[in-house]
């Protein structure tokens, strides 16, 4: 906790106060509330938020806790854990922009992606723009491999069995 939180050796972080000063300004409000809840409440908490720390660099955390409670019932404290999912976040963000990235690619060429599950030949996935070529709703899943195929135009589909009998073995199942 000292590490995530950035504590030098001689702050005083008995109260509860210290913990919850490093939180990120948009977070303060939610996760304050959040706390003060389970504690009247005596209920577990779980949270995601950010905290700032005294250099100004910004951490992701994943907090849970749980209360422990006395013989009458009276909240005692929590215990739990707090994960440094910083690294997890920048991922996730940077695979949202990639893929942003790849979809605005996909959309000004006109060109779509897809996965087909083998040999079953079950399409897995379809890009945004290929349900737009193939003028398909985008909210349902991907179509079956007979549902493309009856919209191949026939010189493609006669294309699409003479590549499946070259050497890809299952793939001329229509």
């Amino acid at each position: 906790m000292f590490r995530i939180f950035g504590v030098k050796a001689n702050e005083d972080t008995s109260p509860p106060e210290f913990w919850l000063s490093r939180n990120h300004p948009d977070d303060q409000k939610r996760i304050r509330e959040l706390f003060e809840r389970a504690e009247i409440e005596k209920t577990d908490y779980e949270a995601d938020y950010r905290i700032v720390l005294p250099d100004g660099a910004i951490k992701h955390l994943h907090a849970i806790g749980h209360p422990i409670l006395n013989g009458s019932g009276e909240l005692v404290e929590f215990i739990g854990t707090v994960m440094d999912i910083t690294a997890r976040k920048k991922a996730e963000s940077e695979l949202r922009r990639s893929e942003g990235y790849l979809a605005e690619a996909q959309k000004l060429t006109h060109t779509g992606s897809w996965a087909v599950q083998v040999p079953q030949m079950e399409n897995v996935y379809w890009s945004k723009e290929m349900y737009r070529i193939f003028g398909l709703d985008p909210d349902r899943k991907p179509p079956s491999y007979m549902e493309v195929a009856r919209r191949l135009h026939p010189e493609g589909l006669a294309l699409s069995h003479t590549c499946g009998r070259a050497g890809n073995s299952g793939q001329d199942r229509l």
